[in-house]
């Protein structure tokens, strides 16, 4: 595995645990940081003989990239096996401890209401490429097989399953 763009103090701050004494990499939000440009931290994937892994059928790398606010559990250069775990994404703590905090999440369900936070899915088949980033949003476009792109605005604090290069199918 091999870091991009992995800088401490530009894209990912250190963090020490106060129980444990152990060190992780967060990273940060670019509106904290102030960056000129907008430059991604993800890790790239490496064979046996330190080249990159190649998505089949492609000439796009296997990258993997870390949302904001991500705790990296991986050390650059490290040897990774499948099902390793990369980064941590921690949850918000419980606001309501006692049982009337389930509530109003178990009256929503019997309503059958829309969630408040609703996972996007594919509208298209083709294959996915990001595009410059706005103000809270990822432009994320989807090339179908004709050479048509259909564009969506993703908000940053999504998390986002898929990959540059990666193929999709409608509904995905």
């Amino acid at each position: 595995a091999k870091f991009e763009n992995v800088e401490e103090g530009v894209t990912v701050a250190k963090q020490v645990d106060e129980v444990t004494g152990l060190s992780t990499l967060v990273v940060i939000d670019p509106k904290r940081r102030g960056a000129a440009k907008v430059v991604r931290p993800q890790v790239k994937l490496l064979d046996a003989q330190g080249h990159e892994v190649k998505i089949p059928g492609t000439d796009h790398s296997v990258a993997i990239g870390f949302q904001v606010g991500a705790l990296i559990q991986i050390r650059d250069g490290q040897e990774l096996l499948p099902g390793e775990v990369l980064a941590r994404i921690p949850v918000e703590g419980q606001k309501t401890r006692d049982i009337t905090g389930g509530l109003p999440r178990v009256a929503e369900l019997f309503e059958a209401r829309s969630p408040k936070d609703v996972g996007v899915l594919a509208e298209q088949t083709g294959t996915v490429s990001f595009g410059k980033e706005t103000k809270g949003k990822i432009r994320l476009q989807i090339t179908d097989p004709d050479g048509k792109a259909h564009e969506e605005l993703v908000p940053k604090e999504k998390n986002i399953l898929v990959h540059e290069g990666q193929v999709v199918n409608r509904g995905e």
